[in-house]
């Protein structure tokens, strides 16, 4: 074998590793590496899902909010009902369903 060709092999080696171990360090070395990546998109996605569920709940207790303002009958029924408020003159008797 020549000296050139000697030397060609042995620069493509160098770049065949040089390559491989750049694609190890980003895959799995590095901070942002690809499996941080993959981590971060599922915690992102997981999240959206709870904003998502959250919203939906302010949007239900801003409609009931709104219905306890302007209704003083559902006002009345809600103290009633979460607070177990009554009135004076009444007794009021608690029945729960137990499972």
């Amino acid at each position: 074998m020549s000296v050139q060709k000697i030397i060609k092999t042995g620069i493509k080696y160098k770049i065949v590793i040089t390559i491989v171990l750049f694609v190890i360090y980003i895959s799995f070395i590095d901070k942002n590496s690809l499996i941080s990546q993959f981590q971060q998109k599922s915690e992102i996605e997981e999240l959206t899902g709870e904003k998502h569920f959250f919203e939906k709940k302010i949007e239900k207790n801003t409609k009931r909010l709104e219905q306890l303002k302007t209704n003083d009958a559902n006002l009345e029924k809600f103290a009633r009902e979460q607070y177990r408020m009554h009135k004076a003159n009444e007794e009021v008797y608690i029945i729960s369903e137990q499972n």
